[in-house]
């Protein structure tokens, strides 16, 4: 009666390793995914071993380690489903079949080792050679899975945003002049990244110098009117002029590869601002995680148009929404979580505070509420979703005014 409980579990716990494995190796975003595909193909091909060795251990009695095999493949199938089950639960059960089933597998496999060890299984005495080789073969394993598996999917992109002003030109006329703005990305680190959303503001400054200096209170009066810098002596009132982007959002970045864009603006001479500032950043998340449809960047949502009744993550002005649903990088949580979508709004309105990208990946239901903390620490851990600034740069005007 043993064989034909403990065969079926055997050849059920295989039938999912070999196709998570085979998925893995096929579709992985990365090298420690095609590794670990192929780790379950094995062990999914050690389960089957198992289930022919339980076969001949019962009833043929025709190779003397057919026991030994039983019971390494039931102890291999226990090992393999605790782990999906632990899977499944480590950030909450989303998948209640796939809960049940591993659950079961588990609890079935474990019944099966100590049904299979209590039988007269034959367990060769160890010799000096194998114990030194199988050190050694634990010791390369480890070395090869912390230098190429650890290492590598622990180690940040590192993208670099970088935003400068260039030398202004006249038109021929001598009433309006452009600016030039050049905006550098490079991935410094060898992971690369999706370049989920991206925006430059151009934004003007005004000096007015009073006529006396200010106390506390009109410090509190200039800092409730919106003003992000106080002075005594000064009114300083700043105001976007110019909201754009440089590329085409949901695109990517090799690691390594530098890459400018240059931006004009335009503005007439006689313009009532004493500074131009430019403010950049951009919105990305790791390539070897997740894998981004190709429709998100035509996904374009318009808040006063598609969506009225919904926010804009958490600004209060307009913004233009894109969604789309992203891959896990490994086949086991494909099947087990549900699925996520990555949401990116583009916020912009009368002042800087209302100007600015915003993402999340949330599921279905959770995709227009907008992030606290500890989930954007979350979501950038497993995805490596951050948002990435570029420090403000300022140009004077008064060589171009007088």
């Amino acid at each position: 009666m043993a064989p034909f409980l403990i065969v079926p579990v055997l050849l059920v716990t295989s039938f999912y390793l070999a196709w998570f494995g085979v998925e893995n190796v096929t579709d992985s975003l990365a090298y420690l995914g095609c590794f670990t595909g192929l780790l379950m193909v094995i062990t999914a091909t050690v389960c089957i071993l198992g289930a022919l060795g339980t076969l001949d251990h019962w009833y043929s009695h025709r190779f003397e380690i057919s026991g030994l095999l039983a019971l390494f493949g039931s102890v291999t199938a226990l090992v393999a489903n605790a782990m999906l089950l632990v899977a499944t639960v480590r950030e909450g059960i989303e998948s209640v079949p796939y809960f049940v089933t591993w659950g079961l597998l588990a609890v079935a496999s474990g019944w099966s080792c100590y049904v299979v060890y209590h039988t007269s299984v034959v367990i060769p005495s160890p010799k000096k050679v194998a114990v030194a080789a199988s050190a050694t073969a634990v010791i390369a394993m480890a070395n090869f899975g912390y230098t190429q598996l650890y290492q590598p999917y622990h180690e940040e992109p590192r993208p670099i945003l970088d935003a400068k002003f260039g030398s202004p030109t006249l038109s021929a006329d001598r009433k309006t002049f452009s600016v030039p703005i050049t905006l550098s990305v490079e991935v410094r680190g060898n992971v690369g990244v999706y370049l989920v959303g991206d925006q430059f503001v151009v934004y003007g400054r005004r000096v007015t110098t009073r006529s006396s200096g200010h106390s506390a209170p009109d410090w509190r009066h200039d800092s409730t009117d919106g003003q992000a810098e106080l002075s005594r002596w000064t009114e300083m009132r700043t105001e976007p002029i110019e909201i754009g982007r440089w590329d085409l959002f949901g695109s990517w970045e090799d690691p390594g590869v530098p890459r400018s864009t240059t931006r004009l603006v335009q503005l007439p001479v006689d313009t009532p601002y004493d500074q131009l500032g430019v403010r950049a950043e951009f919105v990305s998340v790791r390539r070897d995680r997740v894998r981004l449809e190709p429709a998100f960047g035509s996904s374009a949502q318009y808040s006063w148009q598609d969506f009225r009744n919904q926010r804009c993550g958490s600004g209060p002005g307009d913004c233009v929404r894109y969604r789309g649903r992203v891959a896990e990088s490994n086949s086991v949580a494909r099947h087990t979580r549900d699925p996520r979508y990555l949401t990116l709004w583009w916020n912009f309105g009368p002042t800087l505070g209302t100007v600015g990208l915003e993402s999340t990946i949330a599921r279905r239901g959770d995709v227009d509420r907008s992030m606290s903390s500890e989930e954007s620490s979350r979501l950038w851990s497993r995805y490596g979703l951050e948002k990435v600034t570029a420090s403000a740069t300022f140009r004077s005007l008064l060589d171009i005014k007088h």
